[in-house]
């Protein structure tokens, strides 16, 4: 156990001194750092070995690197060379480490009391060393879902380390519940103060922009995207967390960021993504150039975009309606973004009202466009603010207008007495965010017969540019309405109304041109390499991903790492269970199956353990007697088959019998909330020996 608890703790100390490392990878030598990690720490086990006390062994601890030193000096000084150079630029980067884990490893081998405080101090030490790794700038690992696996890896040993310490630590105390009692406290100091340093990954990179995303936003295990099922929230709150800068050179004037479009919808629930609609683009980037499918609409033109993402999933692809093309560009090295990526998409640039308003769809297209679970409220409604208006490009103006004149803009829409939200906001409120705007237009144009849809995304401010970039901020996240028109396309239409409820205030932070200036100073130095696996020497993150199985294990941990941690704690608590059952079944050897078969036996018994330097018979004698369970014949046929010289198939047979009268008299005994108590949470029985 204890050898067992040595090796655990030096991966634990080899995990740290990697990262550290990472941190000075510029400056300092990987063999070097974890050659000097391994010497001392070989030293501070021999010093254990040979039975030094700590007196002795941490002077000696601390001067061993100086005596190397010494002893370069000394060769440098024979035959003068570049090695004390090379020697001593790391000399003086890699003390800390190897001398904090030289001791803690010194001082958790030569007492065994220290170890549990050993698992605080390393988790103290991790959250000292991600700190950093928070402002949206991973600049470790390539991908946070590394430093996802790694913490998870990380706590796990630690906690098996901890059981051991515990353990070694209880056979002193012999008393298990304290040791029990340790083990909860430890656990529970311990888990928050690893899973806080991942603040950085996740809550840095999804609770502020979802909070700021209008109800628009999902968020993940580390990043966050748009959600494909948009709902009508009670309540929002606004994030001034930068999410991209955005550039652009062409003629378009509204400049709304289109992440994808949802088309279907159901009435109480809201807009959704439908596959049907095939306008959407790719799901994710696609890593080398790509051009889509262009209508060739009348009245558009090329706009060339560049996007620089900051505290967005990499791999989503944004852009203005409509783009044609997309080219992933190379990220240089310390990059303050995740993703840069160019596009190009034809944009209607005609004003609105020139448009020809005819409209002509397949039915079954048409009928998807216009489906509003025949709301009539909704219906009339539409009938009453257009009236006579004639013509579908007329009577969505009107709509529009309608919105903008006579509702506002709030963050607290409230709560509606009898759940219907949008009828709430249309009816008794007049107020609400993007989405309430943006569900009431486009269900007022479908009851008139108007293809309409609910498109999710940024709005860029046209007012707010530096050196033509144009800042995104998570409160810019947005919802707007698209209608189509023929041969002109589907075209943006904005209901959300610009005055802001009584009362309210915009929450939008005020734009200054110092907090982007650095971003825009780092684009403006480097130069934009397409990521062209062609004709460039550089390989795209996706195909790196692609191609590397660590990664992509990491990429389906960080998704589905939930759905992962029930099936492994379902097979964990099956397999305790079982797991002596199973072996007892698969063995042919009588003795080894009677074993097998007591040792399923004890494993039922995890809620009264034996006592210190209690014998098996007197364990079994007390619980027949304090809890009326047959286990003491099953005992004497256990050790009559590990001492005896003859153990027949009779007595196999016969300890069978017993095992079989065992369950029944548990099942009886033993109340059925135990049982299951012991059946689902088995960590603690697996503490006992």
């Amino acid at each position: 156990m204890a050898r067992l608890s040595n090796i655990l703790r030096f991966i634990i100390h080899s995990g740290l001194v990697f990262f550290y490392g990472l941190y000075l990878k510029e400056v300092i030598s990987f063999p070097y750092l974890f050659f000097s990690f391994i010497l001392l720490n070989l030293l501070a086990y021999i010093l254990f070995k040979l039975g030094f006390r700590s007196l002795a062994a941490i002077p000696l601890i601390l001067f061993f690197p100086w005596l190397v030193r010494s002893f370069v000096i000394a060769i440098n000084l024979i035959s003068p060379s570049f090695i004390q150079i090379s020697f001593d630029m790391n000399f003086y980067l890699i003390l800390f480490p190897i001398y904090i884990s030289s001791l803690l490893f010194w001082f958790s081998i030569h007492n065994v009391r220290f170890r549990k405080y050993e698992v605080l101090l390393n988790g103290f030490f991790l959250f000292l060393l991600f700190w950093k790794q928070s402002n949206y700038k991973i600049t470790l690992v390539p991908n946070p879902a590394y430093l996802a696996l790694f913490a998870i890896i990380f706590l796990l040993l630690e906690l098996l380390v901890l059981f051991l310490s515990i353990s070694m630590e209880r056979k002193i105390k012999r008393n298990f519940t304290d040791g029990l009692k340790e083990f909860s406290l430890f656990f529970l100091l311990l888990t928050p103060l690893i899973f806080y340093f991942l603040l950085p990954l996740w809550q840095i990179y999804e609770e502020g922009s979802v909070a700021g995303g209008g109800g628009l936003l999902k968020s993940s295990m580390f990043r966050f995207d748009f959600s494909e099922y948009i709902k009508l929230e009670t309540e929002i709150s606004m994030s001034d967390d930068l999410v991209l800068m955005y550039r652009k050179e062409g003629p378009a004037e509204r400049l709304l960021l289109r992440r994808y479009v949802l088309s279907g919808y159901e009435k109480g629930q809201g807009f959704y993504r439908d596959d049907i609609d095939k306008t959407n683009p790719p799901d994710k980037l696609i890593p080398r150039f790509t051009e889509y499918e262009d209508p060739e609409y009348q009245n558009r033109e090329l706009v060339n975009q560049e996007l620089f993402l900051v505290n967005i999933d990499p791999t989503v692809f944004m852009s203005l309606n409509h783009p044609v093309n997309s080219q992933p560009i190379y990220n240089w090295d310390n990059s303050s973004f995740v993703r840069i990526y160019k596009s190009e998409a034809m944009v209607s640039t005609l004003p609105i009202r020139e448009i020809d308003p005819l409209i002509e769809m397949e039915d079954d297209i048409f009928e998807h466009y216009t489906y509003t679970q025949e709301d009539e409220e909704i219906k009339l409604l539409a009938e009453n603010v257009t009236g006579d208006v004639p013509g579908s490009l007329l009577k969505a103006m009107t709509i529009e207008k309608f919105f903008h004149n006579n509702y506002f803009y709030s963050l607290k829409p409230g709560v509606a007495p009898d759940g219907d939200q949008l009828s709430y906001f249309i009816n008794e409120t007049n107020k609400g965010y993007c989405s309430y705007f943006a569900f009431s237009m486009a269900l007022m144009c479908r009851s008139l017969g108007i293809p309409a849809r609910v498109a999710v995304g940024f709005w860029v401010d046209p007012d707010v540019s530096v050196l033509n970039f144009y800042p995104v901020r998570a409160d810019q996240a947005h919802a707007w309405v698209e209608i189509y028109f023929n041969d002109y396309g589907w075209i943006e239409f904005d209901p959300t109304s610009s005055t802001m409820f009584p009362g309210e205030q915009y929450p939008f932070a005020s734009f200054t041109i110092d907090e982007f200036s650095p971003l825009i100073e780092e684009i403006l130095e480097n130069e934009l390499i397409p990521e062209n696996l062609q004709n460039s020497a550089f390989e795209s993150e996706e195909e790196k991903v692609s191609d590397n199985p660590f990664a992509l294990i990491t990429d389906f941990v960080s998704r589905w790492w939930y759905l992962l941690l029930f099936v492994f704690y379902t097979v964990y608590v099956f397999g305790v269970r079982y797991f002596y059952f199973v072996l007892f079944r698969l063995f042919r050897v009588k003795r080894t199956k009677a074993r097998f078969l007591y040792l399923s036996v004890r494993s039922r018994l995890s809620f009264e353990r034996k006592r210190y330097r209690e014998s098996v018979s007197e364990y079994a004698e007390r619980i027949e007697q304090k809890y009326g369970l047959p286990v003491v014949v099953l005992t004497e046929l256990y050790l009559k088959s590990v001492f005896s010289r003859q153990f027949t198939n009779e007595d196999l047979k016969e300890l069978m019998l017993r095992e079989s009268m065992f369950k029944v008299e548990f099942n009886k005994k033993i109340g059925p909330a135990k049982r299951w108590i012991l059946f689902l949470f088995p960590f603690f029985r697996s503490m006992h020996k």
